[in-house]
């Protein structure tokens, strides 16, 4: 604000001349902008932990096979067919670990640079929760578990096949990792009049509730081994809940620490 005033010829005031700025809308651009730089900052800070997560998820598994090839390279004339293979396992499992870590950050710069899209067509559910649980079959047995599949009929929805096996592999991925050795991984199939709803049931480590809340979101502060020393960045659950919403699925999860989760995706469909 600028004025003068303005006398009259005995020196009086008279008047005021002068102009007004509202400053308001430049104010809240600069409040904008501060709020940006700061949302920024946060958000850069938290890609900077998660790659360190990442980075220390990757150096476990490169580091056991490097030791595990040096050792039986070592003391190959000494070992036994089945010491060599337990070896082989070890590796195999830490170089298998290393390909799910790596794919699943593949698929989350693609989702982050927009190029996964939506892409629907009928799939039975049988089938795919089938070959999910196909997939891990070697895994669960190698620590005792059972993966068991629970339906009553097969159900025909439309939505992305690429994107739902995804999800199905980190969830039953995930309820191995955390599961005790000779326990049991289940998924159930229940249906409803609009929806269909897939449960991944594992009985393990289980969830601490400060820690339910974030559990899908890049920020969160989980970082847990699974039963077997099994490292876990908690990428493939942001990739879950990412892919539930592109496909217009809900997911949600229940646990307690110390008695198991329950990861529930509801996919929408008539039946």
């Amino acid at each position: 604000e600028r004025g003068n005033a303005v006398y009259d010829k005995h020196h009086n005031p008279v008047y005021l001349e002068g102009f007004i700025s509202d400053i308001t809308a430049r104010r809240k651009a600069e409040e904008d902008m501060k709020l940006a730089a700061k949302n920024l900052a946060e958000l850069n800070a938290t890609k900077d932990r998660f790659f360190s997560l990442l980075a220390h998820d990757l150096q476990n598994p490169v580091y056991a096979i490097i030791s595990l090839s040096e050792f039986v390279a070592e003391n190959f004339s000494n070992f036994g067919r089945a010491e060599v293979e337990d070896a082989l396992l070890q590796m195999h499992n830490a170089a298998r670990g290393i390909y799910t870590l790596l794919e699943n950050l593949l698929d989350w710069a693609r989702l982050q640079s927009g190029q996964i899209v939506c892409q629907r067509e009928f799939v039975s559910l049988v089938k795919a929760v089938n070959y999910a649980l196909d997939h891990y079959r070697k895994a669960a047995m190698q620590k005792g578990i059972e993966l068991e599949f629970v339906y009553e009929q097969d159900a025909m929805v439309e939505t992305d096949l690429k994107l739902l096996s995804s999800i199905l592999r980190n969830l039953i991925s995930n309820g191995i990792k955390y599961s005790y050795p000779k326990s049991k991984v289940s998924v159930r199939m229940q249906k409803q009049p609009d929806w269909i709803e897939l449960c991944v049931v594992d009985r393990g480590l289980g969830i601490s509730r400060r820690h339910l809340p974030k559990l899908f979101k890049l920020d969160n502060d989980l970082h847990q081994y699974g039963t077997a020393n099994e490292s876990g960045s908690g990428l493939g659950l942001i990739l879950v809940e990412n892919f539930a919403r592109l496909m217009g699925a809900e997911v949600s999860v229940e646990s307690k620490l110390n008695n198991g989760s329950k990861f529930y995706l509801r996919i929408p469909g008539k039946i």
